[in-house]
């Protein structure tokens, strides 16, 4: 067990918001602590080849000395074993499936002395969140999710207009008006706005607050099974190890009458014009990465997230059946 406790971060935010991008901005920061980053999802961490030092189990050895840990179903048992690591880590972060509040992984900073709570970051998605706010069934949720935040990292400022990002600020501002508000681009902020053991910058707290001032009034919550979450949402899944090469257009022209009920969407694809590609699909926009090299047959899959009963899983059947029998769409 570590001499004094270690700072825990925990960053939250929406499927799609970009807090992924925030972890990989992190890690690639010069003179990053020793630190434990636990996900839920290895596929959606794109590291950098320079910092991949091994694979072993459900851990992923950096170069700078941190490591990334799957969390799978228990983030309990994880945060043991890291915890348990010695020598001890310099930090902890912790990221937040896109569907639950992280204030409920923070409780454990409050309540486990090996840990102490540095600070509670949520990612919003500047193109999407208003979009997203005027869904009855989305609304409650976004809220709830900033409602504890430390910092608000308002990603994919450059694809919001200075009106849109006033409108996006205020909307966040009324759910957490304690707030420090970041705009970044690609998850780009200042890594010390995260917590003290990330650089020199100012925290968005003053140091001297202690954590009893900090968090108090904050209702300490018993922890509830991840499945109450889950049960919201629904997913559906394809393999693509078997469909040829399709045209990225063809994809985004399918995927497009689908946003609204398609809340995210990611995985592997072949396509014409890329070879192995990951696509990403939230909110209105669909991105594609190159791949040096084909994933892992695993990895050769689409995995896509959307509200109970509101799942297009028809319309995403369809469009990917139709690309297999149409590669040159």
């Amino acid at each position: 067990m570590p001499s004094h406790p270690i700072p825990l971060t925990v960053i939250g935010g929406f499927l799609g918001a970009g807090k992924t991008s925030l972890l990989n901005h992190l890690l690639r920061t010069p003179d990053m602590p020793r630190c434990a980053v636990l996900v839920n999802d290895f596929g959606a961490i794109n590291l950098d080849a320079g910092l991949l030092a091994g694979v072993q189990g459900d851990t992923i050895a950096l170069t700078n000395g941190c490591v990334c840990c799957s969390i799978g179903d228990d983030l309990s048992n994880a945060l043991i074993q890291v915890l348990a690591a010695d020598p001890p880590f310099d930090s902890i972060v912790v990221e937040a499936s896109g569907i639950s509040d992280p204030w409920r992984i923070a409780q454990i900073g409050l309540a486990d002395p090996d840990l102490r709570l540095e600070s509670v970051v949520v990612v919003v998605d500047c193109d999407s969140l208003l979009l997203q706010a005027e869904d009855p069934l989305l609304r409650d949720g976004l809220r709830q999710q900033l409602v504890h935040a430390d910092l608000l990292v308002l990603n994919k400022a450059d694809l919001a207009t200075p009106a849109q990002m006033a409108q996006v600020l205020a909307w966040c501002q009324s759910a957490c008006p304690q707030a420090v508000a970041v705009q970044a681009t690609q998850g780009e902020v200042d890594p010390a706005l995260l917590g003290s053991g990330f650089g020199q910058a100012a925290r968005p707290r003053a140091a001297a607050t202690g954590d009893a001032e900090r968090f108090a009034g904050r209702p300490i919550q018993a922890p509830q099974p991840s499945r109450q979450h889950a049960q919201a949402f629904e997913t559906w899944s394809a393999s693509t190890a078997a469909l040829p090469a399709f045209g990225s257009e063809a994809l985004r022209s399918g995927l497009a009458p689908l946003a609204g009920r398609l809340l995210r969407l990611k995985g592997h694809v072949r396509t014409l014009e890329h070879g192995w590609a990951e696509v990403q699909f939230a909110g209105r926009r669909i991105n594609f990465r190159r791949l040096a090299q084909a994933p892992d047959p695993a990895l050769q899959q689409l995995v896509a997230i959307g509200l109970d009963g509101r799942l297009p899983r028809e319309q995403l059947a369809e469009l990917f059946s139709s690309a297999a029998a149409h590669p040159k769409a």
